[in-house]
């Protein structure tokens, strides 16, 4: 699925419908089509063709626009694929059915087929900002979670640190040398360079300390509790607000890579 609107399904039983919807999405707005004349046909191929939209009419004969849009989300690869409903009953209590299926919008006909690609392309710039802020919010749990949980593993590897530098016990080195790589990899790409760099640097001390075939120097030992000072200052100074990936807008071609029962 991209994150330009390129490809629509439009399931609809009448004919005349779906010939109006090609010179009106296809012709007029642009877009890759396909007509579907009913849910069993949508369901037979829609998972194939990847739609990055679906409109569904309500009112079909045999499986109507509501089973139908059941089973298309059933199918893993239509699941969150936003679909607009499209339907002559449009009052207010059957659109918000509609709404608390999860549909992502519903245009009432008769609808203007000129103005059709327009609505269209509104409802989609709608979706995604609206995809954009969820996986933003989500991001930023994720920050608020590693700097919770940072403050534990620095404390861990300075008490890790004082044990094996102190009684020269090269399994407590091991053990914050991996504890250290681990917040050199997970701080690194949760966007905090610095925090990242002061764990790599103390991470390279510590595996010259943990080999056995190199003795423990003073020197390294000094330097290595100078390394970890910086190491908990940076941590220290690491919040969810100083992450670079914080305020980032989220690239929309990565929104749908994230679950959600919403739009």
């Amino acid at each position: 699925m991209s994150s330009a609107l390129q490809r629509i399904t439009w399931i609809e039983d009448a004919p005349d419908i779906r010939t109006i919807g090609e010179i009106s999405l296809g012709q007029i707005g642009g877009f890759t089509l396909d007509l579907c004349a009913s849910g069993e046909e949508a369901l037979a191929r829609t998972s194939a063709f990847n739609p990055d939209l679906i409109i569904l009419d309500v009112m079909m004969p045999g499986m109507d626009g509501v089973e139908t849009y059941k089973r298309l989300r059933e199918i893993p690869s239509l699941k969150y694929t936003p679909i607009i409903f499209l339907t002559a009953k449009a009052m207010s209590n059957e659109v918000a059915v509609y709404h608390s299926l999860g549909a992502a919008d519903v245009i009432a006909k008769p609808f203007d087929p000129l103005a059709l690609p327009d609505r269209v392309r509104g409802i989609w710039r709608r979706i995604m900002g609206n995809r954009s802020s969820q996986i933003q919010d989500q991001v930023r749990a994720v920050l608020r979670t590693h700097c919770v949980a940072l403050n534990e593993q620095i404390g861990t590897v300075g008490d890790l640190l004082d044990e094996g530098l102190d009684a020269r016990d090269g399994k407590a080195i091991d053990s914050a040398l991996s504890l250290t790589r681990q917040i050199n990899g997970d701080s690194g790409s949760l966007g905090y360079p610095v925090l990242a760099a002061a764990a790599a640097s103390l991470g390279e001390n510590l595996r010259r300390l943990a080999d056995p075939s190199q003795p423990m120097s003073e020197n390294v030992v000094h330097e290595s509790r100078k390394l970890f000072s910086q190491l908990k200052a940076a941590a220290t100074a690491s919040t969810p607000e100083n992450s670079a990936l914080y305020d980032t807008n989220i690239p929309s071609d990565f929104l749908y890579r994230f679950d959600s029962a919403s739009y």
